[in-house]
């Protein structure tokens, strides 16, 4: 009997599992690099985990690999990651570690689907997961990755993004949107028509037929029914991507996704100029309910999954592909830059905003972290040195910006209120000459500096050989440092006495 591989499944050839390899490789140094920490979840689930989570989707209803196992248990092959993670994160208590929670993961999915290129039945995805509380800068960083990711693997991409707003606005919002439809239910597919008979009507905006016709199209809008607060979500989130030159995104209201637990922020990327009819390669979005939902805190999340084969096959069709290949395997292995800003500040957007271009420019190859939920400048600073990073950046209470330049031990006050103001950030960062920032003849500070910095990094000068080993990169001699030692001790006998 001859063998035939099962349909809907792939053989990888040398240079294709090469490439493959390369992309998931590349992914991984990146969401590293990002903060996000890997972990390895298993294939096999409970069938009920999915039929409770994305019980309305395609996914729950039809495209399921379940069966009973010899102990007649309902057992499937997972059909997607983020529900198969968030039973992970609350049976280990995952959350207890931190309140910051940052997650990644590469692995095999399974969906009955009928099969074409792009579209498989055993498929990668690789993605992340942010777990915290709900934050538009936690939205605009994953964003960010998102787009260092297409930008490193050389992809000329469509983004859309929309805002569903919660469960109660969206269900004000369906009630509407299916008395609108049921008048034009005998023009909509087989496949709509069943949603609005299971009063997932949402799903209708994004169906691949029904979205192109021009009833579809002129729906009432979603956005109509938006509260204050999510008007001021939506303007924050635009007025982080506005501000990087030369990005290019769009909010669609028909980009719904496909899974149940979405709420708030979803985006998708899509092969710009594609002609593929599966061009979409990353999806994602916020979900505030499904951690509790499955007994875990009462927290949200958001993440995005990349569909691996889906980009190794536009790659393996470029022909420019291999000349990029080299860089494929080329990332840093630590963090270099660390941020913090106070929650008081009131620049505090200003400043992500500025690590955000920071992070997209293309002449910055230093890797740069955002710290969202320290709640003060001791636990980042902590955080910052355990990653071995070469600095500290931090927006103070007052928009003063502080450099501690872990190499040198030194600190840099900076007056930016200016700079803030106009978005001008050059005059402190040159992105071209990025290191240049921590030169030891910018920052040299003077002797008094030197021991008040030595004092705060103690654990760093163990004895006061490796003070003056240190001091001497300064061209400090020991007379100088004495001196100035002394000037401190007698400053802190005079406040003592008073």
């Amino acid at each position: 009997m001859k063998y035939q591989r099962v349909k809907g499944t792939q053989d990888y050839g040398v240079e294709k599992a090469f490439l493959k390899d390369a992309v998931e490789s590349l992914f991984l140094k990146e969401v590293r690099l990002h903060g996000f920490e890997y972990v390895e979840l298993p294939t096999l689930e409970h069938a009920q985990l999915f039929k409770s989570t994305v019980a309305q989707s395609d996914i729950g209803n039809k495209e399921m690999y379940e069966f009973l196992d010899k102990s007649q248990r309902e057992l499937c092959l997972r059909p997607e990651i983020t529900a198969n993670f968030v039973r992970a994160f609350v049976q280990n208590k995952w959350h207890a570690a931190s309140a910051e929670n940052k997650y990644a993961y590469v692995g095999k999915v399974f969906r009955y689907e009928r099969p074409q290129k792009g579209r498989y039945r055993e498929f990668t995805q690789a993605g992340v997961e942010f777990v915290g509380k709900a934050d538009f800068f936690k939205d605009l960083y994953v964003i960010t990755l998102v787009l260092r990711l297409l930008a490193k693997l050389h992809i000329k991409y469509t983004l859309k993004l929309n805002y569903i707003s919660n469960k109660e606005t969206r269900k004000k919002y369906e009630e509407t949107l299916h008395k609108y439809l049921l008048e034009y239910k005998d023009q909509l597919s087989e496949a709509s028509q069943k949603r609005l008979e299971t009063g997932n009507v949402f799903r209708v905006l994004d169906d691949k037929e029904d979205s192109q016709k021009d009833f579809v199209k002129n729906a009432p809008k979603l956005s109509d029914f938006y509260s204050e607060e999510d008007k001021e979500y939506v303007k924050n989130i635009k007025r982080g991507l506005d501000t990087y030159n030369g990005l290019e995104y769009q909010f669609d209201e028909q980009v719904v996704r496909g899974l149940d637990y979405y709420d708030d922020l979803v985006f998708e990327v899509s092969i710009k100029d594609s002609k593929a009819a599966q061009d979409v390669i990353i999806g994602g979005g916020r979900y505030s309910n499904l951690i509790k939902d499955l007994e875990g805190p009462e927290t949200s999340s958001i993440g995005f999954a990349m569909g691996v084969d889906r980009v190794v096959d536009y790659l393996m069709d470029q022909e420019v592909y291999k000349e990029h290949l080299d860089k494929l395997e080329t990332a840093h292995s630590e963090n270099e830059y660390y941020f913090w800003a106070h929650p008081e500040a009131s620049y505090k957007l200003n400043f992500f905003v500025w690590f955000f271009n920071l992070q997209l420019n293309e002449h910055i190859s230093s890797s740069l972290l955002f710290d969202y939920d320290s709640p003060n400048r001791n636990k980042a600073f902590e955080k910052a040195k355990k990653l071995n990073s070469k600095a500290f950046v931090t927006l103070e209470e007052d928009n003063s910006l502080t450099v501690y330049d872990f190499k040198y031990g030194t600190k840099k006050d900076v007056d930016l209120k200016e700079q803030y103001h106009h978005l001008d950030f050059t005059s402190l960062l040159d992105s071209r000459h990025f290191d240049n920032l921590f030169d030891s003849n910018l920052f040299k500070p003077s002797p008094k500096e030197l021991m008040c910095m030595c004092s705060a990094f103690r654990n760093r000068f163990g004895d006061s050989k490796a003070l003056l080993k240190f001091a001497k990169q300064f061209h400090y001699s020991e007379d100088d440092m004495y001196f100035s030692d002394q000037k401190i001790k007698k400053s802190k006998r005079k406040s003592a006495k008073s």
